[in-house]
């Protein structure tokens, strides 16, 4: 009974309290919504001063805090090969100096590959040079047998030459020889001709005698005259034999030479080909040390910069993923990157002032100016991602996106001021200073008032009598809030009044935001 009891007593407190809550809830629908919209539609009296500030012209929009200057430390750019990573020596935060150590990578096998390609290039090396020098000593053989070529058959032409010149003056004896031969038998045949003649005038034995001594003379020159002409055919016969041997040992010398000539080329050719072939057979290999010098330069990363770890994203014995390893960055300048709508990006130059907030640094007003304004489009939808630090970043797309978000055009912004309550990844409320006039009268813009024909006018109200009195002004630009005072007797900090008409509009937010 007493359980039943409990459990009765239970059930009515929480009716009790339902309708207890639903009772206050009612309540503060009336006192926020109902109540106000009562007052909804009636006149408020409002008070402002006339001011002497900047009038601006402003576009407003958020932004986020990011690094101007930061340099990722990747060991390579082509990360097709594995590598574990050997060593990290720094963490995020960490202060660097350029050319300190950040990490190292595994290259064990990298610098074994490297020693056997050095001592098989330093084999091949070794075999071409033995080839190159056996080329050399075959060359040079070539070039002594074409030289002992060339004197032999220089020497077997000088002789073929000489025995020419011997056989010609042998020829020319004979051909004088056979001259002489020739008169003298002339000269006996007349001397026996008149012999005969005299001896047949004559029966004297004497002149018979004289006769046959001519006859005998005769007979003597004519056996000379043909030995003579025996004599020169000889000559003739060898001359020609010796011309013979001297065209044969001309062509023989000129065959031989050639010869030698074309082994020599030949060694040449061979001596040259085996340079080729050394070069060859050394290139591949030569390259491949190349390349591991290449890797092996990058086994230590160092710092190319000052600055300050920002970002760690490898770890020791992990594989070397080979993108933003360890980001460094100077983090005493940063700035402010902005996505910028594509219809208001027209207005936003490079050079502009801007003035920004954020949750840090409260209702102090920072200052920047424009440095960059992106031709491409981003993505209206900006990524954040988390830093190693717990801090975050903004991360534009590279493309315009159909899928999400507006078209927008990436612009950065430097600081001229610096706060040390800033930090990266904070938000920003950023105004881009469209149009700027300096120092000059403004109200609020509800406070402008006007005529049945348009002119524009203040009520100004004096401090001590809080008399109104009507001033005609001439307005100039209008920003968001405030419109310049071009001309009128009104001056700085004068009090002007105006009505504006309560529509209950925020009551009803702000109520429902409450209960909410």
């Amino acid at each position: 009974m007493q359980r039943k009891e409990r459990k009765r007593m239970s059930k009515k407190m929480k009716w009790l309290i339902a309708i207890l809550l639903l009772a206050a809830a009612a309540f503060c629908v009336w006192f926020f919504v109902i109540r106000d919209k009562d007052d909804a539609g009636k006149p408020v009296d409002m008070t402002d001063v006339v001011v002497r500030q900047n009038l601006d012209t402003t576009y407003n929009t958020s932004g986020t805090l990011a690094l101007k200057n930061q340099k990722a430390e990747n060991a390579m750019t082509d990360a097709s090969a594995s590598y574990r990573v050997k060593e990290v020596n720094v963490k995020v935060g960490d202060a660097v100096k350029a050319g300190d150590v950040l990490y190292t990578l595994d290259m064990t096998d990298v610098e074994t590959q490297q020693s056997v390609a050095k001592q098989k290039l330093a084999n091949t090396q070794a075999q071409n040079d033995l080839a190159t020098k056996a080329a050399n000593r075959d060359l040079s053989s070539a070039k002594a047998a074409q030289s002992q070529t060339a004197a032999d058959s220089a020497a077997s032409v000088k002789a073929a030459n000489e025995t020419v010149n011997k056989a010609q003056s042998a020829l020319s004896a004979a051909e004088k020889e056979l001259a002489e031969a020739k008169k003298q038998e002339q000269e006996a045949y007349d001397n026996l001709k008149k012999q005969a003649a005299s001896a047949g005038e004559s029966a004297n034995t004497e002149e018979a005698d004289d006769a046959d001594d001519a006859k005998a003379v005769y007979e003597a020159a004519v056996e000379r005259r043909k030995t003579a002409q025996e004599s020169v055919q000889s000559a003739q016969d060898t001359l020609a034999t010796a011309n013979a041997g001297l065209r044969e040992a001309n062509s023989t010398a000129k065959s031989n030479n050639r010869t030698a000539a074309d082994d020599v080329a030949a060694k040449q050719d061979a001596l040259a080909n085996q340079k080729l072939t050394n070069q060859t057979s050394i290139a591949d290999q030569q390259q491949e040390i190349k390349k591991n010098e290449e890797i092996l330069k990058h086994g230590v990363v160092r710092a190319s910069t000052d600055g300050t770890v920002t970002e760690v994203n490898v770890q020791a014995g992990s594989v070397y993923a080979g993108d933003r390893a360890v980001v460094i960055g100077d983090v005493s300048h940063l700035m402010v990157l902005v996505e910028v709508e594509s219809s208001h990006v027209p207005d936003i130059k490079e050079g502009m002032t801007v003035e920004f907030t954020t949750d840090a640094t409260g209702e102090e007003i920072l200052s920047g100016l424009v440095t960059f304004v992106s031709p491409v489009p981003t993505a209206g939808t900006e990524t954040t991602t988390t830093n190693a630090d717990g801090t975050t970043s903004v991360v534009p797309a590279s493309e315009s996106s159909s899928s999400g978000g507006k078209v927008t055009h990436r612009v950065e912004v430097s600081l001229g001021d610096i706060n040390e309550r800033l930090r990266v990844g904070m938000k920003a409320k950023v105004n881009f200073i469209l149009e700027r006039i300096p120092d000059v009268l403004c109200v609020t813009t509800e406070a402008i008032q006007y005529d049945e024909d348009g002119s524009s006018y203040l009520m100004v109200q004096d401090p001590e009598t809080e008399e109104k009195t009507k001033v005609p002004v001439e307005t100039g630009m209008v920003s968001d809030t405030y419109t310049e005072i071009v001309s009128g007797e009104v001056n700085e900090d004068d009090i002007v009044v105006y009505t504006i008409v309560d529509s209950g509009e925020g009551a009803d937010s702000d109520a429902l935001e409450g209960i909410y």
